[in-house]
């Protein structure tokens, strides 16, 4: 299970699909909605396999600090691969609505929570709790994703990829397995 749980956060660690140039400032209701369709994306990605895409829409420190755009998408197939042979799969990602949205020093951040299915050997099925953490610089054009299961509720670690996201902010705690 643990196999699948790493596979699982480098997958989903950090996306945002890139949003067409558009003047003015947005209201707060199309960030929001901009926040939620973006982590559909990242879902319908992690669940196509589409490593390329996802290399795309991964928060650009990650892909950095994971050895740059050809070694990630590498280690997505490798990390797929291990999960398949090892008899875990995802079935669905279930994304809801943001659970917090501000803006600070110039840049958006958001919480969006989501449902994920998976199925391990001999059929067994599980469902876990995740949480995406959002960064927009665009001002909610586009965002960048970083899963929380790889933060772990630890802000040093999070402080690698997004330094500036706002202390007061508090980190989600992702549930195990249900």
């Amino acid at each position: 299970m643990r196999l699948a749980v790493l596979a699982l956060l480098l997958a989903v660690a950090g996306c945002g699909p890139r949003a067409a140039d558009a003047p003015g400032p947005l209201d707060r209701e199309q960030i929001e909605k901009n926040l939620h369709d973006q982590a559909e994306e990242v879902g319908r990605v992690v669940l196509a396999g589409n490593h390329e895409r996802m290399a795309d829409l991964t928060h650009p420190e990650i892909v950095k600090q994971l050895g740059g755009r050809a070694r990630y998408v590498t280690r997505l197939g490798e990390i797929a691969t291990e999960m398949k042979r090892a008899g875990f799969g995802l079935e669905t990602i279930a994304v809801s609505r943001p659970t917090a949205l501000v803006e600070s020093g110039g840049k958006w951040f958001g919480i969006v929570p989501s449902d994920i299915a998976m199925t391990g050997p001999g059929g067994a099925r599980t469902q876990l709790k995740s949480y995406q953490l959002a960064d927009s610089v665009d001002g909610g054009r586009t965002w960048r994703f970083v899963d929380s299961s790889g933060i772990g509720g630890d802000r040093r670690k999070l402080k690698l990829v997004m330094p500036d996201f706002p202390a007061d902010l508090p980190l989600p705690e992702n549930a195990g397995p249900r």
